[in-house]
């Protein structure tokens, strides 16, 4: 079946492109050792990436006759990084710190309990309209890396930014058909 120009530009104006910057990020939850992120923090994400998934795979031959076929073995994702932007008293690479001094306890030198640490996210995309379109929710999340932060006189100008980069144990991909509003309730809707 051959598809005209119609056809493409009806299907684009059907099923708008997404817009890439219209998200919001939200950290929260757990036992509360670690603090929820604030709107203030989390509004300076200037960049996402949504993490891949992968499964890896081994040649299993049942019964050692015949050739061998590829199964799934292992569920794996990439990670999770996060660019914010810094502001002058520097609350955002703060948080991190923070987090990051909750999961290595400086004065024993000894971990902390995961379940203590860990936290959710959710990565929510919305339409030009500022409907709900799409959600990542991010299960057991904790900063792994903190990137080093770049001063110097002939920035200039420029806005500064550092990157976090998380682990987490699972995430959900939700693609909405029934669109939310952003004012409806994110923790009552978080895991129904």
């Amino acid at each position: 079946m051959a598809f005209d120009v119609n056809d493409i530009i009806s299907q684009i104006n059907h099923n708008y492109l997404a817009k890439p910057y219209l998200y919001e990020v939200r950290i929260f939850g757990g036992t509360g050792f670690v603090e929820d992120a604030s709107q203030e923090i989390t509004i300076n994400c200037s960049g996402i990436n949504i993490p891949g998934i992968n499964l890896g795979f081994a040649g299993i031959n049942r019964y050692a006759i015949g050739k061998s076929k590829n199964h799934p073995i292992l569920k794996s994702f990439t990670e999770l990084n996060m660019t914010f932007y810094e502001t002058e008293k520097e609350k955002e690479r703060n948080y991190f710190v923070k987090w990051m001094d909750k999961i290595y306890d400086k004065t024993n030198r000894r971990f902390n309990y995961y379940r203590d640490y860990v936290k959710y996210m959710s990565i929510i995309q919305y339409n030009k309209k500022g409907e709900k379109t799409s959600e990542w929710k991010v299960l057991e999340c904790w900063p792994s890396n903190i990137s080093p932060l770049d001063k110097s006189y002939s920035a200039g100008e420029t806005v500064p930014t550092f990157n976090v980069n998380m682990q987490f144990n699972e995430m959900n991909e939700i693609a909405l058909d029934v669109v939310d509003s952003p004012s409806s309730s994110f923790l009552g809707n978080l895991f129904r």
